[in-house]
């Protein structure tokens, strides 16, 4: 059986399926025994995702595992300083490139999570606001002190806006890192984040490319992550720039963004630009 795509609409064949065989299952939670999660990719832009979590209501989501925020999979403390370093790192290059001051721009950290990479941005001056879905952070959070300031916490918490309540805000630049794979509809939960930044606002995040695979989708470490549920590929990055109305460019993985932070050839940098 075939699927729409979620960005292009085109037709996306089913490629593979994963059971328990292959690793914990989020969804199996709330399906019949037997249930195994289904993948597809379009034949047009390369997106892979899966729908396993489509048609679940708000209590069923909220019954599955990692739907706390947590992926659950690479979730310790040493990866977790890795995508913070890596964040802060790429917005300053942006910061850089583009010439911004980034004490005066109004910058929103989506996804948050625990909170290192906000804490680290307040830290270097940066005019930085926090969004997820609920509060992670507090001040005895498990990094290194000179890294996590707690004396930062109640800055943190009152520039924190729950995701729900991100609606009429409007930012300069948004990072995301390692969020849009969390996306079961993409091109909607985009077009929220593209409607908040500021005319030639710029976003942008890391994610796993498909297209960059080269053992099989199956196996790819990506996919163990319980929450992890789409897919980007460059096609299917420039099909969802042209539909949102802006500009996008996906970049090297070179010392220059990332620094001294971990990433792999099968991830990618984006960034767009509203008009």
């Amino acid at each position: 059986m075939k699927q729409e795509c979620k960005i292009c609409g085109g037709e996306a064949d089913f490629v593979f399926s994963r059971g328990e065989a292959d690793g914990v299952i989020a969804e199996k939670k709330v399906n019949p025994e037997g249930y195994e999660r289904r993948y597809y990719q379009c034949g047009e832009c390369g997106l892979l995702f899966h729908n396993g979590f489509d048609g679940l209501d708000g209590g069923q989501y909220a019954l599955l595992p990692g739907a706390d925020g947590r992926n659950l999979v690479g979730d310790g403390v040493e990866p977790t300083i890795n995508r913070a370093v890596r964040e802060l790192n790429i917005a300053s290059c942006l910061i850089s490139l583009f010439h911004l001051d980034p004490a005066r721009l109004r910058t929103l950290v989506f996804g948050c999570g625990s909170g290192l990479s906000f804490n680290m941005f307040l830290q270097n001056g940066i005019n930085a606001f926090g969004s997820d879905i609920t509060l992670f952070f507090r001040r005895n959070m498990p990094f290194p002190p000179g890294l996590f300031k707690p004396e930062l916490v109640p800055e943190m918490l009152k520039r924190f806006i729950k995701t729900d309540r991100l609606k009429g805000e409007r930012f300069d630049l948004i990072a995301m890192t390692e969020v849009f794979e969390h996306f079961t509809e993409p091109l909607d939960e985009m077009a929220r984040l593209v409607e908040l930044l500021a005319p030639k606002g710029i976003l942008f995040g890391t994610t796993g490319m498909a297209d960059r695979v080269v053992s099989g989708h199956k196996e790819w470490w990506y996919l163990q992550c319980l929450t992890h549920a789409t897919f980007l590929t460059r096609k299917s990055f420039a099909v969802l720039c042209a539909k949102l109305g802006v500009s996008g460019l996906i970049f090297p993985n070179s010392g220059q963004f990332v620094g001294a932070a971990k990433m792999s050839d099968e991830q990618g940098i984006f960034v767009i630009q509203r008009p």
